[in-house]
């Protein structure tokens, strides 16, 4: 696989045209221009489905407020009401089941750590939350909450019952 290159929007509308006029000769366009394969086909099955403005590389660009009709503005206030909305719905669900609680004045967790893993993974798999925003709410690592989720129950329940009988 040859190593890609960044291109100009006038440059992916070049070689599509020398790929399309070379009778779709891939091979001659990836030497000449030296893009991959994957990315010239992609280029020439977008003109011939959309044409040229589907060339233009679009990601991680927005439209402007100024720009956006009236629908897609309130589509675009929709989705972040829905978003909210979502997040508060984790939250009731965290505080019920005990997941989440307050933090005492020294800064330090009124549950233990196990019980908030617990409701986590609780969440995630009957509500399908995401980790992500999970780890967040809680604040919490999400590499501690996998890397509890890994964990060998059974060597840490013979620490706990070893601690338990040594404290006796």
């Amino acid at each position: 696989m040859t190593k890609g290159r960044k291109t100009t929007r006038d440059e992916h509308i070049e070689i599509v045209s020398h790929c399309i006029a070379n009778s779709k000769n891939y091979c001659e366009t990836i030497e000449r221009y030296g893009v991959p394969y994957q990315q010239i086909y992609s280029w020439v099955r977008k003109y011939e489905a959309c044409g040229v403005d589907t060339l233009l590389d679009r990601r991680g660009m927005r439209k402007d407020k100024a720009s956006m009709s009236e629908v897609e503005k309130l589509h675009a206030q929709l989705k972040l009401a829905e978003a909210e909305n979502l997040r508060l719905q984790m939250e009731n669900e965290l505080l019920k089941i005990g997941g989440a609680r307050k933090v005492d004045r020294r800064g330090l967790s009124l549950v233990r750590l196990e019980n908030k893993y617990l409701a986590m993974e609780s969440l995630h798999e009957k509500k399908k939350y995401p980790i992500t925003t999970l780890c967040d709410t809680l604040e919490l690592n999400r590499s501690s909450y996998y890397k509890w989720l890994s964990r060998d129950a059974d060597t840490q329940e013979a620490i706990v019952v070893f601690a338990g009988s040594t404290l006796m």
